[in-house]
């Protein structure tokens, strides 16, 4: 098999240790010579911070204690927005494509699913793929200033996105999670990475914050 050139890490993130292993192994037997390992959420967000310039693969399962793999790909789509993230899962097909749909409405990079157990080839085939994304990074680039996001709030037009929360054992919906969408008028709605950093930057958080609050209540 042809090796995989990169000089960057991957990121693996699975409760079992075996697991972590296995993947370890094959990931160094195709070429990737760097390789972190965290048992949990609260560890891998700690490796993220501490190595956001060189990662350019997260691979994790999804059914963890703790912090669930869920909650985990929230949370990267804040932490690691440009990082490619692959999710390697022994869970049913119908979960895992659900889960490819709850990625996409978070915004993560999600470039590829790794059921288990997996091969060299569909591994080395992953990671070609997150070294050519991240060897071209997506520019995310603000579409409004704070005039326009200013005119948004008043027009309302800032509206809650019900996220379900999945039981990943026995697939039951348990509650939601309330993301917001800018539906604009006569264009697409945009995805939060698109004008979150702006609001917080010029302030206007809390703004945001009580508007969505009000929306999701039925309130205006």
């Amino acid at each position: 098999m042809n090796e995989v050139r990169t000089t960057g890490s991957v990121l693996i993130i699975d409760d079992h240790r075996f697991q972590r292993s296995v993947l370890t192994r094959m990931l160094n037997a195709i070429g990737v010579a760097d390789v972190l390992e965290a048992e949990d959420g609260a560890g891998a967000l700690a490796l993220i911070r501490a190595h956001r310039d060189s990662l350019t693969l997260i691979i994790t399962d999804v059914d963890m204690p703790e912090m669930d793999g869920l909650e985990l790909l929230r949370r990267l789509s804040d932490e690691a927005p440009q990082t490619p993230v692959a999710i390697h899962s022994a869970l049913d097909r119908a979960l895992l494509k659900s889960i490819e749909v709850m990625a996409a409405a978070y915004g993560v990079e999600l470039i590829g699913v790794l059921e288990k157990p997996v091969t060299e080839e569909t591994l080395a085939a992953v990671v070609e793929r997150a070294v050519e994304r991240t060897a071209s990074p997506k520019q995310v680039v603000p579409d409004a200033d704070e005039a326009q996001v200013g005119t948004a709030l008043t027009r309302h037009e800032f509206e809650p996105w019900f996220q379900p929360k999945v039981d990943l054992r026995s697939g039951r919906v348990t509650g939601a999670e309330v993301l917001v969408r800018w539906c604009r008028v006569h264009a697409d709605p945009l995805p939060p990475d698109r004008f979150l950093t702006m609001v917080r930057e010029r302030g206007m958080m809390r703004s945001l914050t009580l508007a969505v609050a009000a929306r999701s209540a039925g309130c205006s």
